[in-house]
């Protein structure tokens, strides 16, 4: 790497492709230039204090710093409660910052100036002059090339298979070009409405895969040791799984390759279907019957699941609250006084900073969902695979996250073939049946998530309600917590989402703030 600086400067990262977190140091310039890789696979946090600059790609080393607050950032818990993660710069601890995916800083040592400057950024314009089976081809070429560069010539890399599209692709094409048979790791739950081993078993069984499988319980104990790996809240429900996944994976194999990303590359969520429906049943409603909607959707209860459907929003605005744990309304009610007054202006940030992100993508509906997908990804799905996989001491690799890839979905595969006439990642479908077996059902979505709402009404109940409620109030309203435990307790409520985001904090608050870390 340092020739490549010499070669080429500061442009050199432009030229990588992989997971990465790096600095130089120019002595001619005086300077630090620090960068974290396209996608933002490998996170990377830093501090300034008094003209001096320490970074790293965990936060527990600069928290040691002296002069370094562990106080709150506000405006980070603010992203939190409503995305489940904490986005862009932000970070936790005041104090602290991340370097965005596919930016750098440049630390003046003299001065102690600072510059952050973006040097990847995926293209932000939907193209449709490529024919079908054109994009077919350069997927699969695409596909190949970014599986092949991370098998790492088929030294003791094995694969997470959930039976789902996108990671049964996965092994399909290891398999194709492996020398020897692949190993797959499956992780399962007892309830058949969650569990996909009985479709992994049929794709390992296709590809003679060597197959180990790990059935998921319900243990609070180890939800607690997932929650306490990471430096930031994350409430992520497949935490828990990925715990056990890594485990599995880590006492057979140095590297790990995952399916991870394609989700929103090629849109494959729930939502980016229903969002589309919402659209259309929207263009049959005239503008007075609307507004009566949204007029009457005053009347109900913000926690109410299918008011989302009354009120007068735009496809747009019906997808991002569709991502919020936590809308505004519901972020007054949960926060203590004293955070919204302290938060002031800066408490609608988060919801300007989704529809910021979605209205830089010039395109259709769907490309503007994935876009917003794609930008949460290093805070979220890659934060999750990072933290577990260092802990446990392997790598996980995403060949659907490489930078080629992501150019390709973004910049040449228009919205109407990612989600065609209902279908779901219908391009990646169409490539998928080409290498999958015909038995394999792709029209299924059941994702990495247990069953974390039946666990918090039964199993984990009591531990969520101790957890909650103890301690000072601090940042929430200890009545409006208890009005949603109370609420999750009735057989047609489901307050899981918001309860889990809620315990995941409190978890982390116990464990890593106030802790020694």
């Amino acid at each position: 790497m340092p020739k490549a600086y010499k070669a080429w400067g500061e442009s050199c990262i432009k030229k990588l492709n992989g997971a990465f977190s790096i600095c130089f140091h120019d002595r001619s310039k005086d300077t630090l230039y620090i960068a974290r890789d396209h996608v933002g696979r490998k996170p990377i946090y830093y501090a300034t204090r008094n003209g001096k600059i320490v970074f790293s790609s965990k936060i527990s080393p600069i928290l040691k710093t002296p002069g370094i607050s562990r106080d709150i950032d506000l405006s980070a818990l603010n992203c939190y409660l409503t995305y489940r993660y904490i986005p862009e710069d932000l970070c936790i601890f005041k104090d602290i910052r991340k370097i965005p995916a596919g930016c750098a800083l440049r630390f003046t040592l003299g001065s102690g100036e600072t510059e952050m400057t973006r040097y990847w950024e995926p293209p932000t314009v939907e193209s449709s002059g490529m024919s079908e089976s054109a994009l077919l081809d350069e997927l699969e070429e695409i596909l190949l090339d970014s599986v092949r560069l991370r098998m790492n010539g088929d030294q003791n890399t094995g694969a997470l298979l959930s039976g789902g599209l996108d990671s049964s692709l996965i092994v399909a094409v290891m398999s194709k070009l492996s020398s020897k048979r692949v190993k797959t790791f499956t992780i399962g739950f007892k309830d058949d409405k969650f569990s996909e081993i009985p479709f992994s078993r049929i794709v390992s069984r296709h590809f003679g895969t060597d197959s180990e499988e790990f059935v998921v319980e319900p243990d609070f104990d180890s939800l607690v040791k997932a929650v306490s790996l990471f430096d930031e809240p994350l409430a992520d429900p497949s935490i828990f799984p990925s715990y056990f996944a890594g485990k599995l994976a880590s006492s057979h194999c140095d590297s790990i390759i995952s399916g991870e990303g394609a989700d929103g590359l090629f849109i494959g969520f729930r939502s980016h279907r229903l969002s589309i429906k919402y659209r259309d049943f929207k263009k049959y409603i005239p503008p007075p019957l609307s507004w009566l909607s949204g007029a009457l959707a005053a009347f109900i209860s913000q926690e109410v699941k299918w008011r989302i459907f009354l009120d007068n929003l735009t496809p747009e605005e019906f997808f991002l609250r569709r991502m919020m744990v936590y809308s505004a309304p519901l972020r007054e009610k949960l926060l203590q006084g004293w955070v919204l007054e302290e938060l002031g202006d800066r408490f609608h940030e988060p919801e300007r900073l989704g529809a910021s992100i979605m209205g830089s993508y010039d395109g259709t509906l769907t490309g503007k969902m994935g876009y917003l997908n794609f930008k949460s990804d290093p805070d979220d799905i890659l934060y999750k695979l990072d933290r577990i996989s260092s802990h446990l001491s392997y790598e996980v690799r995403t060949p659907f996250l490489d930078s080629r890839m992501v150019e390709f979905a973004f910049g040449k595969v228009p919205g109407d073939l990612k989600l065609k006439q209902g279908t779901t990642k219908y391009l990646l479908k169409k490539l998928a049946k080409k290498f999958l077996p015909p038995e394999l059902p792709l029209e299924r979505k059941r994702g990495f998530n247990p069953p974390f709402s039946r666990w918090l009404k039964h199993n984990w109940s009591d531990y969520a309600r101790d957890i909650l409620l103890s301690g000072d109030e601090g940042f929430f309203n200890r009545d409006y917590i208890e009005k949603l435990l109370k609420r999750n307790k009735s057989a047609v409520s489901d307050e899981g989402r918001r309860i889990f985001c809620l315990l995941v904090f409190k978890i982390w608050e116990q464990n890593v703030l106030s802790g020694d870390t």
